[in-house]
């Protein structure tokens, strides 16, 4: 009796042992996998940044001093003709040219020079009008994953820490078309569920429109004091909270 509970005993641990052999192989192999998206994610970026003249010009708004980017998009375009416009929110790593396809799911998984990878790229909303036109919607929304290594939209959670809205500079976020360079002014951050309602990009009248900016500033964690009306158009950037189904959201108003 006592060697056949040896033997159980014996069976046990080898299947426990298994199990965690298994385990620590899936896990190792994610990691590699995160490692390798991430290396392909910064030497695309490092591509970009070599073959992409940018410029900037220093601006005052409202006493405060703040920069306007000039991109060349020609490098940019030739290199993925889903190219619209590039984003740069000061005080996060946030420094992208921008994509647009017909869906919301292909630069969840594919890089700027679309090949497969799970860091994504940042991307306009299909539902928006095609922004190489120079479109722009009530509500332009952007997204981008909350990666791990700061990447994509890692830093957008820098926008609700308080060291971050005592920046001036900060509150300015620079997203500019193939065709224009604007200027846009941060007037609500917070931390939601999942949802549909704030990346809703067109609406039926001045007095939804109306609601909605009410509804989405009032969210805000700070006050901004920034006056937003229907006569305003809006900027939305959108990332995951890795905890649950939250999302980390950041509204600015077109200034310039």
């Amino acid at each position: 009796m006592i060697k056949k509970k040896n033997r159980g005993l014996y069976r046990l641990v080898l299947i426990i042992q298994l199990l965690s052999i298994i385990v620590i192989a899936v896990a190792l192999y994610y990691i590699y996998i995160w490692y390798v998206d991430n290396k392909n994610t910064d030497k695309i970026l490092e591509d970009i940044f070599n073959n992409t003249d940018i410029s900037s010009e220093d601006v005052s708004i409202n006493d405060e001093e703040t920069s306007l980017l000039n991109i060349d998009f020609d490098s940019l375009t030739s290199l993925n003709s889903d190219t619209i416009g590039w984003i740069r929110v000061w005080g996060t790593d946030i420094n992208y040219p921008v994509v647009q396809t017909n869906d919301n799911s292909f630069y969840l998984t594919h890089s700027f020079d679309k090949s497969y990878n799970k860091a994504g790229w940042i991307f306009a909303d299909y539902t928006n009008s095609n922004l190489k036109d120079n479109q722009l919607d009530k509500n332009t929304v952007i997204y981008g994953h909350n990666r791990q290594n700061r990447s994509m939209f890692g830093t957008l959670s820098n926008t609700l820490k308080e060291e971050w809205r005592q920046t001036a500079k900060n509150r300015y976020i620079n997203f500019s078309t193939l065709d224009e360079s604007m200027l846009w002014e941060v007037f609500s951050t917070y931390t939601i569920n999942s949802e549909d309602y704030y990346i809703k990009t067109k609406f039926s009248s001045d007095e939804e429109y109306e609601k909605f900016i009410k509804t989405i500033t009032n969210r805000s964690i700070y006050n901004f004091n920034v006056n937003v009306t229907t006569q305003d158009k809006i900027l939305t950037l959108s990332t995951c909270t890795n905890i649950g189904e939250g999302r980390t959201v950041v509204h600015a108003k077109l200034i310039k």
